[in-house]
């Protein structure tokens, strides 16, 4: 038997994040001021930074301050 744990878990994984956090937001997509249009937005600009990380050098991550020497802004945590 799964724990309450587990059980949340999967539910997040397989329902809440694919069929409501990720649902299109309502508006028209080719309106600048819509919703949806700012969705896509941040889905493209999510996608772009993704593949940006995934696509740099090993020798980026070694010093510790990849992405602020990468992106010119963060700091060390």
């Amino acid at each position: 038997m799964r724990s309450c744990a587990e059980q949340g878990y999967e539910a997040l994984v397989n329902n809440y994040i694919p069929n409501e956090l990720a649902a299109p937001l309502p508006g028209n997509p080719l309106d600048p001021n819509s919703l949806r249009f700012q969705q896509l937005k941040s889905e493209a600009a999510h996608l772009i930074y993704r593949d940006l990380i995934k696509n740099e050098s090993d020798s980026t991550w070694r010093t510790g301050s990849g992405l602020r020497h990468l992106l010119g802004y963060g700091g060390q945590f």
